[in-house]
């Protein structure tokens, strides 16, 4: 996908396809472009490493007994801002992340434009990268 510039790039990292997409859609909907959607714990650790990301959307457990974290390790290192998408809320975040947005799922697209608006006012180097 072509980058349109001034219109930052977005990991978006969801076990479920369907819910992914239609998280994709509502950032499309929004003015956003994703850098990449991610179902699976190895493929987001290598986008995190290596895409070209201005900020990211993680859904916290990924199946499989899969988390996140990983992820969100690589992403705080690069230091590339990111919330966290998840039913149960901060009792499921490690100590080192519950300074992080969480989006409680399941979210609308008011709530995502929300939490998504913030976390780019809170970083606004996230929209120059």
């Amino acid at each position: 996908m072509k980058r349109a510039a001034g219109i930052p790039e977005i990991l978006l990292v969801d076990d479920e396809p369907l819910v992914g997409m239609l998280t994709e859609d509502m950032l499309t909907d929004l003015g956003y472009v994703r850098a990449k959607l991610v179902t699976r714990l190895a493929d987001a650790r290598k986008a995190a490493m290596f895409e070209t990301i201005n900020f990211a959307v993680l859904d916290v457990n990924l199946g499989a007994g899969e988390f996140v974290f990983p992820v969100a390790d690589i992403l705080a290192a690069r230091h590339i801002p990111f919330l966290f998408a998840t039913g149960c809320g901060r009792r499921d975040i490690p100590r080192r992340f519950r300074d992080r947005p969480i989006l409680e799922k399941p979210f609308s697209a008011g709530e995502l434009a929300a939490a998504v608006g913030d976390l780019v006012r809170r970083t606004p180097n996230a929209m120059a990268r």
